[in-house]
């Protein structure tokens, strides 16, 4: 073989190798699969039945997800309708307390479960995150004692309640027993009052004695919210007893029954022992609203139909009454925005001194509707996620929670499925939706958090 053939040959060799070399460097490249990972995830285990669970921690990709699904599974391998299913994710991380307020474990009947999480990337196989089972148990049932008679002579039966944490509270039907394990501690009332209906403003003055063969370490002594089971402003907490008997004429003060608005409330009391928690009382009563936020409405419907008034900031800029100053008549003057509107609406049906404001009449997309007096005629009945239509009166205004005052909005419900607002478009009455809007605020629009909402106290 000659030297200009060998020289061919080596050369030749050389190409090849180095085209291999490429092609095998090329594919490992491009070979790293998919890694998908949680930090910080909990998932429950095992759930008592009617008990909340609240799940966290983050999903990490190495490669952009497109869409992630979270959710309860049942036995037979079926999603249950409490699934949560984000399609527009494009990220490299997933925050899992974004499904929290989807996953209703608390409701959940008892069975087996699992707690699954699917993360989609594109052109890929969906990938298991988590697939973790737990079950839902039911309760022991437990037993309730007779109290002492009542000045009134009727006997009261007391409910218990064992919890770990203080403030947590079941819901109970018609002040039917909650499954719960038994507590040990024997506690009763006596010489006790309780309210059962009343007109809205009327003074309420609760008094009678807590007595328990233990030493009691604590007690929580206030008014809930029916439609929320959650604490409302009025709560008396004295975690500093360390007797064997209460009296509860002390948590008086700090109990407003004047001061709530119409609707459904609860009189609860909790006693707190080393041994847990017993729920000593939890009678449920009903406050009578006044017609004054009828006359909110009927004012502002009255607007909405006056084809002279129309969208805008108008006289004086958003808050200046175009009505109080009698500058109706030129069409730039004569209008409402949204919060200015409900305002205006409340402060010429109620005349309540801090709402009339001598014709400056504000509301707030945020908690500013509780401060400068104004806490004063606006009680919080809850947060949107929290309540359904049906927790709803006539003249609740529903706020979208805008720290600013400007992205957000507010509107008025106007009893069965109607909305009184005033939107860029018009000021107006809409016969339905009022019940669709109210779920979208809890679920997806705007800050679903903080979107709440008022009632007049009057």
């Amino acid at each position: 073989m000659s030297k200009a053939i060998k020289r061919l040959s080596s050369l030749m060799l050389i190409m090849v190798m180095t085209v291999c070399m490429l092609i095998i460097d090329t594919n490992e490249s491009f070979a790293t699969s998919t890694k998908v990972k949680l930090s910080g995830a909990n998932a429950p285990t095992s759930i008592t039945l009617g008990k909340s669970y609240s799940i966290k921690g983050k999903i990490v990709s190495n490669k952009k997800m497109s869409r992630v699904e979270i959710g309860i599974v049942s036995a037979n391998n079926k999603w249950t309708k409490y699934k949560y299913d984000n399609k527009k994710v494009n990220a490299t991380s997933f925050n899992i307390k974004k499904a929290d307020n989807t996953l209703k474990f608390g409701k959940l009947p008892a069975g087996k479960y699992y707690y699954r999480i699917y993360a989609h990337v594109k052109g890929e196989k969906a990938i298991v995150v988590l697939n973790k089972s737990f079950t839902v148990k039911k309760a022991v049932a437990k037993k309730s004692a007779t109290t002492k008679k009542t000045s009134t002579s009727k006997a009261t039966t007391v409910k218990k309640i064992s919890t770990n944490k203080a403030t947590t509270a079941q819901k109970t039907t018609s002040n039917k027993a909650t499954s719960v394990k038994p507590v040990a501690d024997k506690v009763s009332l006596s010489g006790y009052n309780c309210p059962t209906s009343y007109a809205v403003g009327s003074n309420y003055k609760i008094k009678g004695q807590i007595k328990c063969n233990n030493t009691i370490k604590r007690v929580e002594i206030g008014i809930v919210v029916t439609a929320t089971n959650k604490w409302s402003e009025y709560k008396y907490n004295n975690s500093a007893v360390n007797a064997k008997t209460f009296d509860i004429s002390k948590a008086a003060p700090t109990l407003k029954f004047n001061k709530l608005p119409g609707g459904k409330f609860t009189y609860r009391i909790y006693v707190h022992t080393d041994k847990g928690v017993t729920l000593a009382l939890n009678k449920s009563f009903v406050v009578k609203p006044s017609s004054k936020p009828k006359a909110a409405i009927e004012w502002a419907t009255k607007v909405a139909k006056n084809d002279k008034f129309t969208y805008g900031k108008g006289y004086g800029s958003h808050s200046t009454c175009c009505v109080c100053a009698g500058r109706c008549n030129a069409k730039e003057d004569a209008q409402f925005t949204c919060m200015p509107f409900l305002a205006a609406a409340y402060a010429h049906g109620t005349r309540h001194p801090a709402l009339v404001n001598n014709g400056r009449h504000l509301m707030y997309l945020n908690d500013k509707n509780f401060k400068s007096g104004r806490e004063d005629a606006w009680f919080k009945v809850g947060l949107c996620k929290d309540l359904k239509i049906e927790d709803l009166q006539p003249g609740d205004v529903i706020i979208k929670w805008s720290d600013d005052d400007c992205s957000g909005h507010a509107w008025m419900y106007g009893g069965g499925d109607s909305i009184i607002e005033a939107v860029p478009a018009d000021i107006h009455v809409l016969n339905k939706g009022a019940a669709a809007k109210l779920k979208r605020y809890g679920k997806t629009e705007g800050i679903t958090s903080k979107n709440y909402v008022m009632r007049f106290r009057g």
